[in-house]
């Protein structure tokens, strides 16, 4: 979670490499440590504004959704819980990336 927290992403991101990524950062997201929580709701939040087409994002949504609402209720970090409910929220009805484009 660290490296992929330290990856600088220059190019759309697309359904394949988001379909690598959303195992490592469900287990980041899931676990005690809230420095590692942090990480994984920023590189959904980095990832999310590479996203062109939100078709490549749809069915891993459903996913991620429980557990960035999980992080946020269980992180001692406001600024961090914030940011999850942001990017928890950014998220349409449609299961679209909204405002990340």
């Amino acid at each position: 979670m660290h490296e992929l927290a330290g990856v600088t992403f220059a190019q759309s991101v697309e359904s394949p490499a988001l379909a690598m990524v959303v195992p490592l950062l469900l287990r980041g997201l899931y676990t005690r440590v809230t420095a590692t929580k942090r990480q994984a709701a920023m590189s959904i939040d980095n990832m999310s504004k590479l996203v062109d087409d939100p078709v490549d994002a749809r069915p891993l949504i459903p996913l991620l959704m429980p557990a960035l609402e999980y992080a946020a209720e269980t992180l001692c970090d406001p600024g961090c819980a914030g940011a999850c409910y942001c990017w928890y929220a950014s998220v349409g009805c449609e299961g679209e990336v909204c405002g990340h484009q």
